[in-house]
């Protein structure tokens, strides 16, 4: 999450300063595989301040939710990404996910949500309110990408590998590494990479969660493997570096 309250106007200058910061918090990513369906997460919520001389407070959390009718989504933005969240996981409690997740769906709830919070002021900074959605109860399981806009949120199936969030960070360039038709187990890699690779690249990012889903079935990576994906990571950038400038 990149921070606990909504932003209220301060000054052109306070404002730039604080969507620059927000353009490198919290990156998302997930990734269609042939069997399956990833998504990962850095760990970092930070609560940003608004007084130009104070400290932001830093935390860790878990950035993706597995609901129990098989449907997770992974977040970033606000606390307003945060209500549509919530108004997601409840309309899940009443009807069906082939009801609520689809196209007209999603982008009708996050906009009647955001309509619904006037007392929260929703400033023009592009802060990168957004969703991952992933329904895995079916025999078709879907990966979703929404969007959340005042009065134009926008949903979109995603047939390949999506990157939200941290719009500044250049470690959405592993992007370009996906193949379709490959394996979770084989995509796990480029997914961990992604996200550690934008934690060593800077900004507010740090930390790695990773869950994968299956034949109907979610499951989280374990401490054991996280450590092995890490050292592989940081194997391969060792590779990529003395690629580019071999010792002499």
């Amino acid at each position: 999450m990149q921070a606990q309250t909504e932003l209220p106007v301060t000054g052109t200058a306070r404002n730039i300063e604080l969507e620059q910061k927000l353009k490198r918090m919290t990156l998302l990513v997930g990734a269609m595989g042939s069997d399956g369906i990833i998504l990962a997460a850095d760990k970092l919520t930070i609560d940003l301040s608004t007084a130009e001389d104070s400290l932001e407070d830093t935390t860790e959390t878990i950035k993706i939710v597995d609901l129990p009718q098989r449907v997770a989504y992974a977040f970033a933005g606000d606390i307003l990404t945060l209500a549509v969240a919530d108004e997601l996981s409840q309309r899940l409690k009443s009807d069906s996910a082939e009801a609520c997740i689809t196209k007209t769906a999603l982008e009708n709830l996050a906009n009647r949500t955001l309509d619904r919070r006037e007392h929260y002021p929703l400033n023009t900074m592009d802060n990168g309110r957004t969703m991952l959605i992933v329904s895995y109860g079916t025999p078709d399981p879907r990966l979703w990408r929404l969007r959340i806009i005042p009065n134009r949120s926008q949903a979109l199936a995603i047939d390949g590998m999506t990157i939200a969030g941290a719009v500044s960070n250049t470690a959405r360039f592993f992007h370009y590494y996906y193949q379709h038709a490959e394996s979770v187990q084989r995509l796990k890699l480029l997914v961990a990479h992604t996200v550690l690779a934008a934690s060593r690249i800077g900004g507010y990012i740090r930390g790695l969660d990773m869950c994968t889903f299956q034949n109907g079935q979610s499951s989280w990576i374990s401490q054991d493997e996280k450590a092995a994906l890490t050292a592989r990571s940081d194997a391969l950038d060792r590779i990529i570096r003395g690629t580019l400038f071999p010792l002499a």
